[in-house]
């Protein structure tokens, strides 16, 4: 069984939802340290040619606490906004009318807390591209571990699924060691995404925006065989 572990990510880009269309089961990781100024709670969409801001404001709380037990604040207000600058910076995209309403809806979807509100947005963007991946929080099944730190949590986890593969961006190769998890009988594999283009208008590429560009610009089936374009790497110990 093939796992991938992931804090919730705002309408993230391709690649995390790579990462869930490569796994059986995503864990999306609430209970760990709310980071400000990262991708939580914000992304980028490309308006007037230039990667943009959206942002889901959050209210204040202390340095420490985690991501599930932070709220938004002004959501409704805020949503509107977004939805203001996907009109006017897709208005002309050739899938601007479905992704539109895909995302308005997805965002109707919304508690107070943010962990539950964008581990939803993650469920539902991953139905809309046909995957069938199971999620799971992290906070919810895994309480007894809260005391493991890093890579020693990470894979508790596994061991408590009976995931035989990890899965994780390689962003984060730095972060594990394989031979600890060859202990657990655990294979640890890196995704690489494959370099991928595609019109936006008839300026040049911009990488890295959220998902929502790639929709508009491509729509689901094509979006969702994008998510294929990837390889599996693993990690050379000198």
């Amino acid at each position: 069984m093939n796992l991938a572990i992931m804090q919730p990510y705002f309408f993230p880009h391709i690649a995390y939802f790579q990462l869930i269309a490569a796994v059986d089961i995503f864990v999306v990781y609430t209970d760990v340290q709310f980071i400000k100024n990262g991708w939580i709670n914000r992304n980028r969409i490309l308006l007037n040619n230039a990667a943009s801001w959206i942002t889901l404001p959050v209210e204040r709380g202390n340095l420490h606490d985690n991501i599930n037990q932070r709220a938004f604040i002004s959501y409704e207000q805020s949503c509107r906004k977004i939805l203001n600058q996907l009109d006017a910076a897709y208005r002309k995209a050739p899938h601007f009318d479905e992704t539109r309403c895909l995302i308005q809806s997805i965002l109707r979807t919304a508690e107070t807390n943010v962990a539950t509100t964008l581990a939803r947005h993650l469920e539902l963007v991953s139905h809309h591209l046909g995957l069938n991946t199971k999620f799971l929080d992290s906070a919810d099944v895994y309480r007894q571990n809260v005391n493991l730190r890093g890579q020693q949590r990470v894979i508790d986890i596994c061991r408590t699924l009976n995931a035989s593969n990890y899965y994780n961006s390689i962003g984060g190769i730095a972060l594990y060691a394989p031979e600890e998890f060859a202990k657990s009988e655990i294979v640890l594999r890196f995704l690489h995404p494959r370099p991928q283009t595609y019109r936006q208008y008839d300026h040049p590429f911009i990488s890295g925006l959220s998902i929502i560009d790639a929709l508009m610009f491509n729509g689901a089936p094509q979006v969702a065989s994008m998510l294929t374009q990837f390889d599996l790497v693993q990690k050379i110990v000198t």
